[in-house]
């Protein structure tokens, strides 16, 4: 991402309604279909860990490290997070990890199928994956170019992309489905006018607690009852039991 998005990051992500709502729905995902969620400490590896917004509610599950390749990212995150980049450069040892996660990140790799395969390996044999990806390719924006995405995923690519780096997917939804007409309405209407506009910005307090609260209401309902479309799917992979997963190319950083 441009070293600006990092910092729009840092000064967002505590309080902006999108990062507090994906938060909450991922945080009950992981709760729901991860095995021994809850239930015992996992070992947790976040992948594009970026300015650590997601620290404090993966380390509820339990010990947490991450791994980031931009230089400011790491220094707001803390020492937590490690530098590293996927696919080859992952400074942790094979089979290390119950849950990987990857929130937003596989849509800014070139090799997504590659750094699918490159993650699949850090998972002990009932591990599983975690991620998320913004939806609908036909919703590219001014704010995918602004965060350097080279796509947007539909299910059925996902899968794919999943399958062909030796994972299968346990349970997946699109989320941010009461929001998606909206939003869907005005990135449409930015097209055809050719408007530009990529939408880090925050919200007045009243309307970014609206919005926090219906986004973040999805999680009653999504862990349960998976929602058909949405601008962002959230999958849920473990390896496939045909496919024995060599681990990654590893290069030890200090």
């Amino acid at each position: 991402m441009e070293p600006e998005a990092y910092r729009t990051m840092a000064r967002l992500e505590a309080r902006h309604w999108w990062f507090v709502g994906r938060r909450a729905i991922l945080a009950d995902v992981i709760a729901r279909h991860v095995p021994g969620a809850g239930d015992r400490p996992l070992d947790i590896v976040e992948l594009g860990a970026g300015t650590g917004g997601n620290q404090a509610f993966l380390a509820r599950f339990g010990p947490y490290t991450g791994l980031e390749p931009d230089p400011y990212a790491r220094s707001v995150a803390g020492p937590s997070v490690r530098e590293g980049a996927l696919p080859d450069a992952i400074p942790f040892p094979t089979a290390s990890a119950d849950l990987v996660a990857m929130f937003d990140v596989l849509e800014h790799l070139d090799d997504d199928v590659g750094s699918l395969r490159a993650a699949a390996g850090l998972l002990r044999p009932d591990g599983r994956l975690v991620l998320s990806v913004p939806a609908f390719q036909w919703l590219w924006s001014d704010h995918d170019r602004h965060h350097h995405h080279r796509r947007r995923y539909g299910r059925r690519q996902l899968v794919d992309v999943a399958r062909r780096a030796g994972l299968q997917v346990t349970w997946m939804s699109s989320f941010n489905t009461v929001l998606f007409p909206l939003a869907a309405g005005v990135r449409l209407a930015r097209r055809l006018t050719r408007a530009s506009g990529h939408d880090d910005a925050m919200p007045p307090p009243v309307l970014n607690a609206v919005l926090t609260r219906l986004f973040a209401g999805e999680r009653h309902i999504l862990p349960v009852v998976p929602f058909p479309v949405g601008l962002s799917i959230v999958a849920v992979l473990s390896a496939r039991p045909d496919v024995a997963l060599s681990g990654h190319s590893r290069v030890n950083i200090r």
